[in-house]
């Protein structure tokens, strides 16, 4: 199944897709790391880390803070 076909019968309050490969769901969400203006990483249990595309950042964000 391509990923974007998974993004769309996902929940969108609660599932965020960060970059071509992976989604992440928002309760699993321990922070949000940047390194550089183009290096940009959500952080999870287990000291798990994604980049997040650039493209992605602001939605991730957004999402999280509730909107």
């Amino acid at each position: 199944m391509a990923i974007r076909h998974l993004e769309s019968r996902l929940d969108p309050e609660q599932f965020v897709r960060v970059n071509r490969s992976h989604i992440v769901n928002l309760e699993w969400v321990v922070a949000l790391r940047t390194e550089a203006p183009s290096k940009r990483y959500v952080l999870l249990p287990g000291g798990h880390e994604l980049t997040v595309s650039p493209s992605r950042w602001e939605l991730l964000k957004k999402a999280l803070a509730g909107g």
